[in-house]
């Protein structure tokens, strides 16, 4: 279990939740970063340039970068929608496209100035990447288009989609069950009949977001189609669990529902593993997310956690990671049959004397002596071997642990 996760646009909605990521790579054997225009700049402004970098030199992780963007362009009255996928291009003197490290490049810097510290952050993150090339196939990214307006001709479907994405925008609006949103299929585009009273939907949004950000109507709620069917197109691509939105985890789960099951159930393994194991500590992305620790400490813990992490992955997915930890914490080793402390030491003085026969100076004995005489937590695991609870007692909680007022 937890092979491998795609993380979309870092799991970002607005912005990076930079604790979903830590976890996705600590439980995750690999991960695949996939990112887009705006979780590059969220990356860079969350994560120091060093330890960016670091995160994505480990050998554990992939990162790609996928330039078109998925949305809907609408024209013409009464407006007619279609799904696009478009790419941002540069025009300058003499030159009309920019390639897609020219793009990081020039995005980095409107950003962030430009600056040599910058312009090193730009070409840090482009030497550690590869595009997405959709198959080589120009115009490929269309395709995801195509699937999304076979999607909406699935009335039950964009009824439930429709429910889920203003449950998420408006969770304190009351969407009436025989609301009227129908789709008329025009070819590549279509016009949308709907009762939704917009106005009203607005006055409630627009407390809490900004009209400059987004207004929801017709072409709003389908671009979320889109952008769902985009992830679902790309971890089947890949072949990976995953990592994305909320809203459209919830999107995807109603058309692909077995597509996402295996994510689902390792997303509640990870909860009920904090639940259960460490009730009384705060998780990972709890830790990360309030600010309580950095990033850069956390690559520490992970580098720190290559014996978990090989334990995670032989855990069989119908056993669960749960029991499995407890049945390795407490399971029983010939050291647990010893019959007394005497003869623990013995079995630890013995294991120093073995190793001044090899390597003839005394100090195999002495540590030996001095383990078998302390008993210690030390001596049990060197002589029962790793367990998962030392790695969880020792590192995780003390990463985890919160001040001591």
């Amino acid at each position: 279990m937890f092979e491998q996760a795609l993380i979309l646009r870092a799991g970002m909605a607005d912005t990076l939740d930079i604790g979903l990521l830590a976890e996705t790579l600590f439980f995750y054997g690999s991960a695949h970063l996939l990112l887009d225009r705006g979780s590059v700049i969220e990356l860079a402004r969350k994560i120091p340039a060093d330890d960016l970098f670091a995160l994505l030199d480990k050998n554990s992780v992939k990162v790609s970068y996928v330039r078109p963007n998925f949305s809907v362009m609408t024209s013409g009255f009464p407006p007619a929608h279609r799904f696009a996928a478009f790419t941002f291009h540069g025009v300058g003197p003499g030159k009309q496209k920019i390639d897609y490290q020219e793009e990081i490049h020039d995005m980095l810097v409107r950003e962030f100035g430009n600056s040599l510290s910058t312009r090193k952050l730009a070409r840090g993150i482009v030497d550690r990447l590869k595009l997405h090339k959709f198959s080589g196939i120009p115009g490929k990214e269309d395709a995801i288009c195509d699937l999304a307006l076979a999607d909406v001709k699935d009335t039950k479907f964009v009824k439930l989609a429709i429910t889920e994405i203003l449950a998420h925008l408006l969770p304190e609006y009351q969407l009436h069950k025989h609301f009227k949103f129908s789709i008329f299929d025009l070819g590549k585009e279509f016009v949308v009949e709907t009762d939704l009273d917009f106005v009203k939907l607005n006055a409630i949004y627009h407390q809490r977001v900004s009209v400059s950000h987004s207004s929801i109507n017709p072409a709003y709620i389908l671009a979320h189609l889109v952008a769902a069917r985009a992830d679902s197109h790309f971890a089947a691509y890949y072949m990976a669990e995953p990592v994305t939105t909320p809203l459209n985890s919830n999107i995807i789960r109603l058309k692909h529902f077995e597509f996402l099951q295996r994510r689902q159930t390792n997303a509640e393994e990870i909860q009920t593993f904090h639940d259960l194991i460490i009730p009384d500590f705060p998780s990972i992305r709890e830790t990360l997310n309030e600010g309580r620790r950095t990033f850069g400490e956390f690559l520490t813990l992970l580098d720190q956690a290559d014996k978990f992490k090989s334990f995670i992955q032989k855990t069989n997915p119908d056993v669960g990671l749960v029991h499995e930890y407890h049945r390795s914490a407490t399971a029983s080793t010939w050291a647990d049959k010893l019959p007394s402390k005497s003869i623990r030491f013995a079995v630890a003085t013995a294991l120093g004397v073995a190793a001044d026969a090899i390597f003839p100076t005394g100090l195999g004995t002495t540590i030996g002596i001095t383990i078998g005489g302390a008993d210690s937590l030390f001596g049990d695991r060197l002589i029962k071997g790793w367990r998962p609870n030392h790695f969880i007692a020792g590192p995780y909680r003390k990463f985890v642990e919160p001040p001591t007022e």
